[in-house]
């Protein structure tokens, strides 16, 4: 599996399955639009793993979110002319305008760039100004700067597809990677933390503020508005649910899953949902370190009460029910809650220490990296604008 972001190790297995596919099967016209990291050689692009379109940055954070970005367009290097967010969500955008008549449904996959540092290049002026002249440094009015403008994107996008009267029968999904950066700035001379929602720890960790994101669900008609739903949930319960309401059967080619079907929780807030273990590990290890040194580095185990922690040598248990964000560390009092959880975080990296360790054949580079790199250069004009609406 994917087990980080660099050093080959940020490259899809081939032949793996996705979700992708197994919307084809019941009949999706499928399409990512933005951010694609998990490898650029045949066989681990979006086209070769279920999507029929691809509009995507060529590998991760190449070109992340300029002007004028270089994306690939069905297989075809284009540059762009706009902002990088902006064209991404023009694309999504022209792509359901054709879609929609279609008689097939359709699955989109939208993980834009931003918001992500570098926060000074790249970004317009005009958009950082208004932070600027409010007294933030231009590290504070970038990345400000940028969670206006996907908010913008984002109205856009809804707004569009109530227009086209799509809301009734279209799931729209919001959600991020990690939580917050957690440093902080000065402004008018004095020392402010950034917004974190009250977290102590935040992107690069395994505290509750590093995994705990927001997850937004709007299906107007079907799904109940303002409702708060409580109960502990993961990304990876994506799939079942999708497979769900599809109304797809695995078959041989499905990959194998974990995670449950939202479903039940959405029509029933108090449907009872078995309490369950997650488990994380930030993987940071060099291509030369000993994977066994990191078990423990920088990992966790959580359940719906308690989060048990490993960070700078330190065992750290938590009572979430009582203490999400101070850190009031209650492991000495509690040896056997520490000592169940982890004899269950062992038998999980167990499960996942080959895959861990496996080693990849490095990247090779791809002939279509030296264009890419000549188009990124300021020099070179855009040639590619998103069709209009």
């Amino acid at each position: 599996g994917v087990t980080h972001t660099k050093y080959a190790r940020n490259r899809i297995p081939g032949g793996l399955g996705t979700i992708a596919h197994e919307m084809k099967r019941a009949q999706y016209q499928t399409a990512i639009f933005g951010k694609w990291h998990l490898g650029i050689e045949a066989g681990r692009r979006p086209q070769d793993n279920g999507f029929d379109e691809t509009f995507v940055l060529p590998s991760g954070g190449h070109g992340m979110f300029n002007m004028n970005p270089v994306m690939t367009h069905n297989g075809k290097l284009v540059k762009c002319k706009g902002f990088s967010t902006e064209v991404i969500m023009g694309q999504t955008l022209s792509w359901i305008k054709s879609a929609k008549d279609k008689e097939d449904p359709f699955f989109i996959y939208l993980p834009t760039p931003a918001p992500h540092g570098p926060y000074k290049e790249n970004i317009p002026a005009e958009w950082q100004k208004k932070w600027l002249d409010q007294g933030y440094n231009h590290n504070v009015a970038g990345r400000y700067a940028l969670v206006e403008d996907l908010d913008t994107q984002l109205g856009r996008f809804m707004k569009q597809l109530n227009a086209w009267k799509l809301m009734e029968n279209t799931l729209v999904i919001f959600i991020t990677d990690n939580g917050p950066n957690t440093g902080g700035y000065k402004k008018d001379g004095k020392a402010h933390k950034l917004y974190h929602a009250g977290f102590s720890k935040g992107k690069g960790g395994v505290f509750e503020g590093s995994t705990r994101v927001p997850s937004f669900w709007q299906w107007k008609g079907v799904f109940e508005a303002g409702r708060d739903i409580s109960k502990l949930t993961a990304h990876f319960d994506f799939f079942p649910t999708f497979m769900e309401l599809a109304g797809i059967k695995p078959v041989a080619s499905t990959p194998k899953y974990e995670g449950r079907s939202l479903l039940p929780l959405f029509s029933d807030p108090q449907h009872k949902w078995a309490d369950r273990y997650l488990y994380f590990n930030t993987g940071k290890w060099e291509p030369e370190d000993d994977v066994s040194d990191y078990k423990f580095k920088s990992a966790a185990i959580r359940n719906s009460k308690y989060r048990l922690i490993w960070w700078r040598d330190q065992e750290i248990l938590l009572n979430l029910e009582k203490d999400m964000t101070n850190l009031d560390n209650i492991a000495s009092s509690h040896p056997e809650i520490v000592a169940t959880m982890k004899a269950e975080y062992e038998k999980w990296w167990k499960r996942v220490y080959p895959h861990a360790t496996k080693i990849l054949p490095p990247v090779v580079e791809q002939e279509w990296e030296k264009a890419f790199y000549q188009l990124r250069k300021p020099e070179v004009a855009p040639t590619y604008e998103v069709p209009a609406l």
